[in-house]
């Protein structure tokens, strides 16, 4: 037995650039413009836009949940008023899929990203099942371990003989490869592969860019649970990079430009010098203040993101989400990025600043300290905590519980989802 726990504003578009020009006359191959971007509509009201979802019919459900979604309204709470009656997150069962073991230590976003879902869905009153590999552990959860590899169709059908039969709907973290499901399912899309951009009915995305980018609209944006993180408004002298330092387009090899250029201590969590051989900077490196602690986690992980001037984050790729971001700002610490992938959509004038060249990161690590630590955390606390997502993700549920069971709704067309979204911003450069 389970245990119960408990429009956006139109944006000016991103002025992207080929390449980044650095000091001495060179440039930098570093921007590169979105794939697929479409505008939003203007008129759309604040918080996550409109949703028009598309969901397969899975099989015939084991038993009826009376959960219904047509449209849905946003979220204040555990319950949402629909245009059928009041539905109860608690009415839900929610079966996860992780291919990971959970919790994740050291670096592993899309593994907190779920480990805080699950959080909040026990928070919210629902029942959550948790199927995951052996070695998971998640308080006040049941979790059922299966040994093997993962996402395959032997570790799916071990799934399914030990579903509990008061399932509603089954999430998966990876697209599976099987092609009946005995209930509803959604399946989050993290990452940007060809193959994880094409478009599926069941696909929930984690930005508005990201879904677009797949010709989708579902997206939920991930969040996290805020009593994980320090609050400092008095800062340390200097600037965080948390990123995978071995992969070339999080930009590494421009923040140590940009340190090198500017004089400043330049913290990097996330790799060595010595992945510097891959991605660039391992001469410039050897010029600037910079400090290489490896991977970090945990309380010097929040010590770091609470103390630090503000997180650069020069990306060169159309990020998903990243986590990072909501990380620091929940800090009180601003984000000086670049306007691709979610970045416009989480980073606002008042929180940082999002830079389309060399001389502009330049400007905007100057101008820093006008941005308030107050602003940058309630930005997080109003948009993007783990409790938001679920709420996010319920009408994602409903929607797939409606469609594999029609005489439970009265769907209009697509079945429209509303929900609520942070506006975007303008691109703020420095």
């Amino acid at each position: 037995m389970s245990t119960h726990c408990p429009g956006p504003a139109r944006h000016a578009p991103s002025r992207l650039l080929d390449t980044v020009p650095l000091p001495g006359n060179k440039a930098l191959a570093c921007l590169r413009p979105p794939i697929g971007r479409k505008e939003a509509a203007a008129s759309q009201p604040a918080a996550f836009a409109t949703s028009t979802v598309v969901l397969e019919t899975g099989a015939t459900r084991r038993s009826a949940i009376a959960i219904l979604a047509n449209p849905l309204p946003a979220l204040a709470g555990p319950a949402m008023k629909t245009a059928h009656g009041l539905m109860n997150i608690a009415n839900l069962h929610v079966v996860h899929v992780s291919p990971w073991r959970l919790p994740v230590r050291g670096y592993g976003g899309s593994q907190r990203v779920l480990t805080w879902l699950v959080r909040a869905q026990c928070e919210l009153g629902a029942r959550v099942t948790v199927f995951a590999p052996e070695g998971t552990v998640l308080p006040g959860v049941r979790v059922v371990e299966i040994s093997g590899r993962t996402n395959t169709r032997a570790f799916f059908e071990r799934v399914f003989e030990q579903l509990p039969d008061d399932a509603s709907v089954l999430h998966l973290q990876q697209f599976p490869p099987v092609h009946s499901f005995p209930l509803p399912w959604v399946v989050t899309v993290h990452g940007n592969s060809p193959g994880e951009l094409a478009p599926h009915p069941q696909k929930i995305f984690i930005s508005r860019s990201h879904a677009e980018r797949a010709d989708s609209q579902a997206y939920v944006y991930n969040g996290l649970d805020p009593t994980e993180y320090l609050y400092r408004e008095r800062k340390d002298d200097y600037f965080l990079f948390l990123a995978k330092v071995s992969r070339r387009s999080k930009g590494i090899d421009l923040a140590l430009q940009l340190a090198r250029h500017l004089g400043f201590r330049l913290v990097v969590a996330g790799g060595t010098r010595w992945d510097l051989r891959k991605t660039g900077g391992w001469w410039t490196s050897w010029g600037c203040r910079v400090e290489f602690l490896g991977e970090v986690d945990g309380p010097a992980k929040a010590e770091l993101l609470a103390n630090a001037r503000a997180l650069l984050f020069p990306i060169r790729w159309e990020e998903p989400f990243g986590l990072a971001v909501i990380e620091a700002l929940v800090s009180g610490t601003p984000v000086i990025t670049a306007p691709l992938g979610a970045m416009p959509e989480i980073v606002t004038p008042n929180v940082g600043f999002l830079c389309g060249s060399f001389d502009e990161f330049c400007r905007a690590i100057a101008r820093v300290e006008e941005l308030a630590p107050h602003a940058c955390r309630q930005r997080v606390l109003d948009h993007f905590t783990h409790r938001h997502m679920a709420e996010g993700y319920a009408r994602h549920y409903a929607a797939a519980i409606a469609k594999a069971n029609p005489t439970l709704a009265e769907p209009r067309g697509d079945m429209a989802l509303n929900a609520t979204a942070p506006a975007l911003s303008h691109s703020r450069h420095g």
